[in-house]
């Protein structure tokens, strides 16, 4: 069935007071929406926030010199910058990617790098986490449709990556050691 043979047979089920068609097309075309949401709008969408971060990180004098892009279908994409030389954080989201948002490392705390635990010890969902004034964010650094074991190779890299994160941020709230905790 085509769209337009779809959008007939819609127009004429409401013109013969078949509403019940009707329903049930926006129904389903809801429930599509809602399941397929991320799929297609991650790869999309992040393309607009990788622009939003270049542009506004330009204009505000951010210098990103580690960043981040979450770019994992199912999940919400964002863009994720550092800027070692100030200490701020920036963040742009897949879903708002027009909003850049930026912090002070200093505001950030509870850091740290976790998975989401499934059946037999197994993961599909590794992430890195922070609190920004009392609301904890989750940017995840692996994804999967399949359950992976903790020790596997992608989850154990994933859980490397958001701990090097964490340690960059811990490190721009204590100047007085260098990138990985030694004093200075």
């Amino acid at each position: 069935m085509t769209l337009l043979s779809i959008l007939v047979d819609v127009i004429l089920g409401l013109m013969m007071g078949g509403g019940n068609l009707f329903v049930l097309w926006v129904v389903l075309i809801t429930l599509g929406t809602w399941m397929f949401y991320p799929v297609y709008v991650n790869p999309l969408m992040i393309n607009f926030a990788k622009r939003t971060m270049k542009k506004k990180s330009e204009e505000q004098g951010f210098r990103g010199t580690y960043t981040y892009v979450n770019k994992d279908t199912g999940t919400c994409g964002c863009v994720f910058s550092i800027d070692e030389s100030s200490g701020r954080v920036a963040y742009v989201s897949a879903m708002n990617p027009f909003q850049f948002q930026t912090c002070h490392a200093k505001e950030l705390s509870d850091l740290g790098s976790s998975y989401i635990r499934g059946p037999f010890g197994g993961t599909r969902y590794v992430y890195f986490t922070f609190c920004y004034k009392n609301k904890r964010i989750k940017i995840p650094t692996f994804t999967s449709r399949s359950m992976l074991t903790v020790g596997s190779s992608c989850v154990q890299e994933a859980l490397a990556k958001g701990q090097e994160i964490c340690d960059l941020i811990l490190s721009l709230q204590n100047p007085l050691s260098d990138r990985w905790g030694m004093p200075v």
